[in-house]
């Protein structure tokens, strides 16, 4: 059997075409060194061609192999929890609204709920079929697109009210998604290359600062932080891995303490000189004072961290079925999980943080297990943005982080938008695991695989 032959028979066992060729160069680059080996031993070259084509085996029962490996894999887990944790979040919802008083049936709310719900899961599945690796190729168009989507609708998304909390968040996630594959684009190149994203996520958030009103969604720019950090660690930058990891931590732990350590002096400045808190004249200064010292905002940035803490206070571990705590807040405020604990109790509340710690874990090991770099990347932004935007919601609802951001829950809040993007999220995560085995890097340094199968040859004498 010649070298064309063997491969042939190899490539026609294994059904997922993308793999094909690089499943052949591999083989072809081990029957090649094989064959070099023989040659130097002293076999002349077709002799020792038919040897090393010979101790690869049974073409087909290496090709089946090879076929079990490299298949597309779907993840059912996380979509079956995050319908769970929707399901959950709808029962919530419903009994907010149904304890405050507003005239509502089961099935009126679920009509007009659930269409939502299954555009979600419909997009997700969608997603999770896609390659990804196409974003490689359109990035700078799609990111110029954004600019441009962001300055049109500037002057719509100057006010602030609920309606505008949709076109922010969906341009803000999307940021997230090309972000990670900007990153993708800067490895080899070292410190500039971590220098140069820094500096694109430092412009973005300039830009949209402007655009929006100085809304700025600070859980995407840490999942944008951490993505930066991992492709540091990974040596994705290549170089010096360790130096790239102190310097961005000292870079993005100095800065911040920095920036806090000066409202806090400048605070203690204006209270000591009697000065009011509306002079210093920035919003998001005046909304940091009022973390550092809630008691003196306690009529205004800081009213709802005051009252949530006081609600949370007065919860039991079963549960005092209060349906009345967190009404001062509205009924339509998002606190699904401080009623949750209001409602049920502790022990109920920390069953639901359980399941999001499994939940946050199955996908810390959906990403840890990417051999494509930038799947790597777009898991980790994504699961970096859950991450941050579970936790900060669960302190922020029992009172014990003030909110100076707002964030909403995945999959527990019902925000028409937040429910559509968080699933668009889940969708995308679930088509890097899709690939995990099937999607060869385009345009990077092409790594020999390691095959995980043994191979039963016939030894030839």
């Amino acid at each position: 059997m010649t070298r064309e032959e063997y491969l042939s028979a190899v490539e026609e066992q294994i059904r997922c075409k993308k793999v094909r060729p690089m499943v052949r160069r591999e083989l072809e680059d081990h029957i090649q060194d094989q064959r070099d080996a023989y040659i130097s031993e002293g076999k002349i070259g077709r002799e020792a061609e038919k040897l090393a084509v010979c101790q690869m085996g049974d073409p087909v029962e290496t090709g089946r192999a090879l076929d079990r490996i490299h298949r597309p894999r779907m993840e059912w887990m996380l979509p079956l929890m995050a319908v769970l944790l929707s399901a959950c979040g709808l029962m919530i919802q419903y009994l907010s609204l149904t304890v405050s008083g507003e005239e509502m049936t089961l099935l009126s709310f679920l009509s007009g709920t659930l269409p939502v719900y299954g555009i979600g899961i419909m997009l997700m599945i969608g997603i999770s079929f896609v390659d990804y690796r196409f974003l490689d190729r359109i990035v700078w168009p799609l990111y110029l697109g954004l600019l441009v989507c962001a300055a049109a609708l500037s002057d719509w998304m100057h006010y602030d009210n609920e309606q505008m909390a949709s076109p922010r968040e969906i341009l803000w996630t999307l940021f997230l998604v090309l972000f990670a594959v900007i990153v993708y684009r800067s490895r080899g190149e070292g410190m500039r290359g971590m220098a140069k994203n820094l500096g694109l996520l430092l412009f973005h958030c300039l830009y949209m600062n402007v655009m929006t009103n100085f809304h700025v969604y600070y859980a995407v720019v840490g999942a944008c932080l951490i993505m930066v950090l991992a492709a540091a660690v990974r040596g994705l930058y290549g170089g010096d891995r360790e130096r790239q990891s102190l310097t961005f931590l000292a870079l993005f732990g100095g800065v911040p303490a920095f920036f806090i350590f000066l409202c806090l002096i400048w605070g203690v400045l204006c209270k000591g000189l009697g000065v009011g808190a509306d002079s210093i004249g920035n919003y998001h200064v005046q909304r940091l004072l009022a973390w550092l010292m809630p008691e003196e905002y306690s009529h205004s940035f800081a009213f709802t961290f005051l009252q949530a803490r006081d609600q949370a206070g007065r919860m039991s571990f079963l549960g005092n079925g209060d349906f009345g705590l967190f009404d001062d807040l509205g009924p339509g405020a998002d606190y699904v999980v401080g009623r949750l604990a209001a409602w049920f109790g502790w022990g109920v509340l920390l069953l639901v943080i359980l399941f999001l710690a499994v939940f946050l874990g199955r996908m810390v090991r959906d990403v840890l297990a990417q051999k494509n770099r930038m799947g790597f990347l777009i898991g980790t932004g994504i699961c970096g943005l859950f991450c941050l935007k579970m936790v900060l919601y669960v302190l922020q609802n029992l009172g014990i982080m003030y909110s100076v951001f707002s964030v909403d829950m995945p999959f527990l809040s019902g925000q028409p938008h937040s429910v559509i993007l968080h699933f668009a999220l889940l969708g995308l995560l679930m088509a890097v695991y899709r690939n995990t085995m099937t999607a060869p890097e385009i345009g990077g340094t092409r790594r020999r695989l390691r095959f995980r199968v043994a191979l039963e040859t016939e030894n030839v004498r």
